[in-house]
């Protein structure tokens, strides 16, 4: 069985902590609050991947993982994308890589 995970946790894109802990601006917060809940920022994960990832900042936990991992879960590899103030970057690069797989895997839908 799976459970649905926020890759940068949920509690992090809050527009509060994005200003007050990561100093963001008020219209880069909103942006990526509005972003958290996009098909690419979720990802399958075991309970026990889940439960050790818990909400821990993306950029640690993603560097505990294997290149396998980036694979099967098509996380892109550029590390500038980790950082918190680059999560609309993220999933701008991570929708691609998804767009990229479906389309190799299954051709065009057209």
């Amino acid at each position: 069985t799976y459970q649905r995970d926020h890759i940068f946790p949920k509690s992090m894109l809050e527009v509060e902590t994005l200003v007050d802990d990561h100093g963001l601006s008020m219209e880069h917060a909103q942006r990526c609050q509005s972003l958290r809940d996009k098909m690419a920022n979720l990802q399958l994960l075991t309970p026990k991947e889940n439960a050790e990832k818990s909400d821990m900042e993306f950029k640690k936990w993603i560097t505990t993982r294997t290149n396998e991992y980036y694979e099967r879960h098509l996380i892109p590899t550029d590390d500038r994308l980790y950082r918190i103030e680059n999560f609309p970057e993220f999933v701008k690069r991570r929708e691609q890589l998804v767009r990229e797989d479906v389309l190799a895997k299954f051709g065009s839908f057209e």
